[in-house]
């Protein structure tokens, strides 16, 4: 793996004062109410939507006072704010953004007394809904007049049909989005790395946030938990894909050294208490427990690892290749073939109408397994080395990656795949071009002045040519290329003029 960049962020510790919360309030204008608390914002500059949320109550008492929780939060309490690091985690394109602090001051009406600035909180807005919505049982596929016209159109031209027959749940091309976009957020809360796509080295690029970085673990990846956003442009098949609900998400202070020339000689393994239970346990309890618990036997009770998040994704995967038979399944689909029995599973999912590839990928998920953390709470860089590597979840989200490419290439219905990625590599490609031609076109003008300086037509004391000199100019070449061109087209040897 090339050496990580470290990345670039937009978070200003100046901007999350309290006084320029107020000023940037002037960024965002309000738009609807979805909920009590919760409005849609727009931000002036591009009309860009995002999710504000009221949390005043969280952070102040009635009379103005910081509460506890808005004294760590507090941009004023510079020896113990956590603003700005909480911003720098939730700042990755798979996740649900944390985009800004707002103060809104209240005004005082007939009816409502003035009081303390309101807090809100900006963070993206999926607005696309979640994928547990798409679990239903029946399909409608019906078509208008107008769609059959479009795709009569569309195959007497000879292109890529846009609706293709599908007889499987989910279509394969969107299971591979959701996998690649849940495994590119695990790989940066795990690990800290993201790789972005750099148009002018035409690369991937790997990014590293932060050398000392502590893996986190979600601990809640469930289709409720997995949200869409539509796409941004019309070329696009699917907009972006965000993990959200960090309620459960534990912090595990274990520093694995991912970004470390040199791996560290051991390494403690990461644990964290059931997801399920909520109680709080030591590191060496835990430690106890995982010496003896069959940590992928998937109970709710059992130690929660790293491959905990795989099964889960896993399992959010199964249960978009395995259709519900009835409507009152559909509603708890998720937590049906999660608990179906392991011989069901595999047989319907053998039957169901998807790659190989994606069915053994899926598999590997459940399959993989970390190695036991001893009696003295580490492992050695030679078990880790050999069964478990630093940076397991990059890696599994870049074979992912790889395998969603090759389906996009080999497959039909990946042909019609446009990735936003793809798109943005496009836009930037033309932006490029755009600024090279802009260049060459100040380098002529200037080309011209120096000409003209160096004429006889313009003596030491003279002024520089105006816009009508030069244009005069450009047409006098452009006649005289076009006569060049012309007599060399009717030129022949041998003919006398």
């Amino acid at each position: 793996m090339a050496t990580p960049q470290e990345p670039t962020f937009e978070v200003d510790t100046e901007r999350l004062e309290h006084d320029a919360a107020k000023k940037r309030s002037l960024k965002y204008e309000f738009v609807t109410e979805k909920s009590p608390g919760t409005w849609i914002v727009s931000r002036k500059r591009d009309r860009f939507e995002f999710l504000a949320r009221d949390e005043t109550d969280l952070l102040q008492d009635a009379v103005g006072q910081l509460t506890p929780f808005g004294h760590v939060l507090s941009p004023d309490e510079h020896d113990m704010n956590i603003m700005e690091p909480i911003m720098r985690i939730f700042n990755h394109e798979n996740l649900i953004n944390f985009v800004d602090w707002i103060q809104i001051q209240t005004t005082e009406t007939a009816t409502i007394s003035g009081g303390p600035p309101r807090q809100f909180f900006i963070w993206d807005f999926c607005n696309a809904g979640t994928l547990e919505n798409l679990f239903f049982a029946e399909r409608h596929t019906s078509r208008s007049s107008l769609h059959d016209d479009q795709l009569q159109r569309e195959a007497a031209d000879g292109l890529p049909s846009s609706q293709r027959e599908w007889t499987g749940f989910l279509p394969e091309a969107f299971c591979w989005h959701v996998v690649v976009s849940v495994l590119r957020a695990l790989a940066w809360l795990h690990h800290g790395l993201r790789e972005d796509w750099d148009c002018t080295r035409n690369a991937w690029v790997v990014k590293g946030a932060n050398i000392d970085w502590h893996t986190i673990l979600h601990r809640n990846i469930r289709p409720d938990n997995i949200f869409f956003c539509h796409p941004q442009t019309k070329f696009e098949t699917y907009g972006l894909c965000k993990l959200a609900n960090f309620s459960n998400a534990f912090v595990s202070g274990v520093f694995n050294g991912v970004l470390d020339v040199v791996p560290p000689a051991s390494t403690q393994k990461v644990l964290a208490p059931p997801s399920q239970t909520g109680k709080q346990s030591s590191y060496a309890e835990l430690r106890d427990l995982d010496s003896h618990q069959d940590t992928t036997s998937g109970y709710a009770d059992a130690i929660y690892t790293i491959t905990s998040e795989y099964r889960a994704l896993a399992d959010v995967i199964v249960a978009m290749m395995i259709p519900p038979e009835t409507h009152s399944e559909a509603l708890r689909h998720f937590t049906y073939t999660k608990t179906l029995p392991e011989q069901q599973w595999q047989r319907q999912l053998a039957d169901a109408p998807y790659t190989k590839v994606l069915k053994n990928f899926v598999h590997e998920l459940y399959r993989i397994e970390e190695p036991r953390a001893n009696n003295t709470s580490v492992i050695t860089a030679a078990d880790q080395h050999n069964t478990f590597e630093r940076d397991k979840t990059f890696t599994l989200y870049r074979k992912a990656r790889d395998l969603y490419d090759k389906f996009r290439i080999v497959k039909d219905e990946g042909k019609d795949v446009v990735t936003a990625d793809h798109v943005r590599g496009i836009q930037d490609r033309r932006d490029r071009e755009a600024e090279a031609k802009h260049a060459r076109q100040e380098q002529r003008k200037k080309d011209l002045l120096e000409h003209f300086k160096t004429s006889n037509r313009f003596n030491d004391d003279a002024e520089e040519p105006t816009s009508m000199d030069l244009l005069l100019q450009e047409i006098s070449e452009v006649v005289d290329e076009v006569r060049n061109t012309t007599a060399e087209t009717h030129f022949r040897p041998g003919m006398v003029h």
